[in-house]
């Protein structure tokens, strides 16, 4: 009888979360083609056309939904990443492996290829103009430049060459956030990163123009809502041993996204989309093997399908979404196979010398974990 009992409890993040045996890269695959898609809209002046902003009156889109997902797994593996590694300063290095390599892919395309071959100006105006040199070597964590000289002027959606990059600051301040939840130990302490939850957001309800004012870009458009969602994220990982990783009530929390108003309930929303996301990654019974074979073309998506899509409208005049979108799918996802497999992979590799790297600098990270 209680083994019958047991077979039927759900299992919760902490039976399922050991090992690379799950769906994430699948997930995130998703989530950067719904930008892609969606992007598909806004750049050909379709966007309330879109049909994630028909169904829901406005309340939302893909792109945004795909973004949410994206920092939903960002915040669980970042806690995850923090509880094993030693130092900040492994931890540091870790995230530039992952970020930089295939941003830089990114920019280095933007202006040697994309760039040079639209922009309206001479070649050498072009290579003497500064925003060319801003747009290349601006810091990605603190200064990402969406716009090149002459470039995408007349588009339907004029002068941004990849305006995905935008997130990329936001994420930054989540792992910088992250490593001072961690160094604080709140991300190893169940209840106090509980109560830490609950006071930010109720704070955040009655006092959202002065919080908005510490936050990156000073808080603009879905900046919080992808803030909430990278530290609820985070939460469900330090709390995983009592979450469970449950088809029902996934399925139950999908229907009441799909009725809710987003406007009213925005918190609860996107924290409902980052529960079913990662029971979507993680839930034993839905793990697509077969997908664990394919590479990580995620990112390498989401940050090279934006100026790709602009060419394309720029060259050929493509205006109408569906064909925007089955072009630069094609087009960006062959870039996307050579960036993971040419630099990305190769720079993450790096990573399993930095597990045996002892800094001789760095606040170390401890391990224990309260309740």
């Amino acid at each position: 009888m209680i083994s019958a009992l047991a077979s039927l409890r759900s299992p919760t993040f902490a039976d399922v979360t050991q090992g690379r045996d799950n769906n994430l890269n699948l997930l995130r695959m998703v989530a950067a083609t719904s930008v892609l898609f969606s992007h598909s809209y806004a750049l050909t002046g379709h966007m309330l056309d879109e049909p994630i902003v028909v169904a829901t009156a406005q309340g939302t889109d893909a792109a945004t939904i795909g973004v949410v997902v994206f920092f939903a797994i960002s915040g669980f593996l970042i806690a995850q990443s923090l509880a094993r590694t030693p130092s900040l300063a492994t931890y540091a290095l870790s995230r530039v492996l992952r970020i930089v390599p295939g941003l830089m892919v990114a920019k280095l395309f933007c202006v040697l290829v994309i760039g040079w071959y639209a922009t309206t100006l001479a070649s050498a105006v072009y290579w003497t103009r500064a925003d060319t040199w801003r747009f290349l070597l601006a810091c990605p964590y603190f200064d990402v430049r969406d716009r090149l000289p002459g470039v995408f002027e007349h588009n339907p959606y004029p002068l941004a060459v990849d305006g995905s990059l935008w997130t990329i600051p936001v994420e930054t301040w989540c792992y910088a956030a992250a490593a001072v939840l961690a160094v604080v130990s709140l991300l190893r302490w169940r209840v106090g990163f509980t109560v830490f939850m609950l006071v930010a957001t109720i704070a955040y309800a009655f006092f959202a123009r002065t919080i908005d004012a510490w936050l990156p870009g000073g808080g603009y458009g879905t900046i919080p809502v992808l803030l909430f969602t990278f530290m609820f994220a985070a939460w469900l990982f330090t709390c995983r041993q009592f979450v469970p990783v449950s088809l029902p009530l996934a399925a139950g929390v999908l229907a009441m996204l799909l009725i809710a108003d987003i406007r009213r309930f925005g918190a609860v929303y996107y924290a409902g989309i980052a529960y079913v996301a990662l029971v979507l990654a993680y839930h034993p019974r839905l793990r697509w093997r077969a997908y664990l074979r394919v590479g990580d073309y995620s990112y390498g998506t989401y940050v090279l399908a934006f100026p790709i899509q602009q060419f394309i409208i720029w060259r050929f005049g493509i205006t109408q979404p569906p064909v925007l979108f089955a072009l630069a799918f094609i087009a960006t996802i062959a870039l996307a196979i050579v960036s993971w497999h040419v630099v990305e992979k190769p720079a993450l590799r790096q990573k399993s010398s930095l597990r045996a790297w002892r800094p001789k600098f760095g606040y170390g990270l401890r391990r224990t974990t309260r309740s």
